[in-house]
């Protein structure tokens, strides 16, 4: 089964005009609002942690039905504003990929410290390795947004980052 069987398509991603940047502002607004609610969905369902803006051709960006694709600028302004509401967060300065954040990092934070916590791991160092690697939500979550994760947790002193593949919860 294909990405199109796989996943509950929003209406208006049949509708050619959501696949370009409308000049209204108004209009517009709407859009990236069913934009932002669509990457979101679809990235949380299919467990993308990262969007890289080239890659305009993936089924969420690219519906061969009706022969529509995102433009890279159009999936550039949709960022951007997704980044304005805290959705996304640039992972390079190019701003060529970015973090999804369908939970905050201090919410995946809250989750990784609960998984340490009821299995036993508090007090313990455990590698980022074995966390990305855990049965569990964040599972295969991209490094370096793991350890914004853990940041926002060493923030609250509820772990410390040890050298640079390792954590110890509190």
């Amino acid at each position: 089964m294909s990405d199109l069987e796989n996943f509950d398509w929003p209406q208006q991603y049949e509708f050619p005009p959501f696949f370009t940047v409308q000049p209204n502002e108004e209009t517009r607004k709407h859009q990236f609002k069913g934009w932002s609610q669509l990457i979101l969905n679809y990235c949380q369902e299919k467990r993308i942690f990262v969007i890289e803006k080239a890659r305009t051709d993936i089924p969420l960006f690219h519906n061969k039905t009706i022969k529509r694709q995102l433009s890279i600028d159009a999936l550039g302004q949709i960022l951007e504003d997704m980044q304005s509401k805290g959705k996304v967060e640039w992972s390079d300065r190019t701003k060529e990929r970015c973090f999804i954040y369908w939970n905050s990092p201090a919410e995946w934070g809250n989750m990784i410290y609960e998984w340490a916590k009821s299995n036993g791991l508090l007090n313990t160092v455990e590698t980022f390795f074995e966390i990305l690697n855990s049965d569990t939500d964040f599972r295969g979550m991209d490094l370096p947004m793991l350890i914004q994760c853990l940041k926002s947790l060493q923030k609250s002193q509820k772990a410390e980052i040890i050298g640079e593949d390792g954590v110890k919860f509190f």
